[in-house]
């Protein structure tokens, strides 16, 4: 059955659990359930770096998001435990889509593959595998 990762979100803010990894208020989460994810977010001035590309702290802060949500769509409680992440192509403003998805499942830990693209022209901005640490069960 597909869990409905926005509705879980939704019931955590409604205990007081603040969604506190979309640290980047306008992140959006277009799709998160069955181990995948998207996210978006469109870029503004403030979160570029001296060059006008957008800062790697950037991507990979909706990289880390994205791979959360994958792991929460699988009703995990997660702290990401290890990244990686390759910068592929700078880019300067516009809007970035975060593509995820879970390649293993375990007890203990959950690996993510994202991928960063330019919502525009579909260029692959970074790649990333994230190992996110489990702390519970949602449900």
């Amino acid at each position: 059955m597909p869990i409905n990762v926005a509705e879980l979100f939704q019931d955590n803010q409604r205990r007081n659990e603040i969604l506190k990894t979309l640290v980047i208020n306008d992140i959006k989460i277009i799709k998160a359930c069955d181990g995948q994810a998207e996210l978006s977010v469109e870029i503004t001035e403030s979160m570029l770096n001296v060059h006008e590309k957008i800062h790697g702290g950037v991507l990979f802060t909706i990289a880390d998001s994205t791979a959360g949500a994958c792991a929460v769509s699988l009703g995990k409680k997660v702290v990401t435990l290890n990244a990686n992440i390759n910068f592929i192509k700078a880019n300067p403003t516009g809007k970035v889509i975060s593509k995820g998805r879970v390649v293993h499942k375990g007890r203990s830990t959950v690996v993510v593959d994202v991928n960063t693209y330019d919502y525009t022209t579909d260029a692959l901005l970074s790649t990333s595998s994230f190992t996110m640490f489990v702390l519970g069960e949602y449900f």
